[in-house]
């Protein structure tokens, strides 16, 4: 017989609950933040590189155009890398905690009395190999024999 106010294990199919975090980042732009609602509240964090990139290109006054999360002309592609290759450099703990205190502000008082800090690992990350031609035509141009091995 269970006494009121004590816990009981029962086993049950449930519906997971993850809370998120929308939010217009100063730095990385539109972006937002998973956190799942049971132990050990695992985090998530969205961030998308070109959105990132569009807005540093803003900052060194560089123009480009752009298309949905594709960039369709840039008016300096090496300056536009060097900015880019900046995210290399980017102290990602750091930057990923503060992104937490935003998404989720209790979670240092939750973890109290065991005080932890997130360990971060990259379970989904995509990069991006982006190709640059001077005329569509030069991309819908199909093969000739000797580029494609001679046959």
């Amino acid at each position: 017989m269970r006494k009121w106010g004590a816990p009981e294990l029962k086993f049950a199919q449930r519906k997971c609950l993850h809370h998120y975090h929308y939010q217009m980042h100063p730095v990385f732009g539109f972006m937002h933040v998973r956190v799942q609602s049971w132990m050990p509240m695992t985090v998530h964090a969205c961030i998308n590189g070109r959105e990132w990139l569009a807005r540093r290109m803003e900052q060194a006054g560089l123009g480009y155009t752009r298309a949905g999360n594709c960039f369709t002309n840039l008016q300096d592609p090496v300056e536009a890398q060097r900015l880019f290759d900046e995210l290399l450099h980017t102290d990602w703990p750091d930057t990923l905690n503060q992104l937490i205190d935003a998404a989720h502000p209790g979670w240092q008082e939750i973890f109290t009395k065991c005080p932890q800090a997130y360990y971060w690992s990259a379970d989904a990350s995509e990069w991006a190999t982006d190709i640059m031609f001077k005329t569509p035509e030069l991309f819908f141009r199909a093969p000739t024999p000797s580029a494609a091995g001679g046959r």
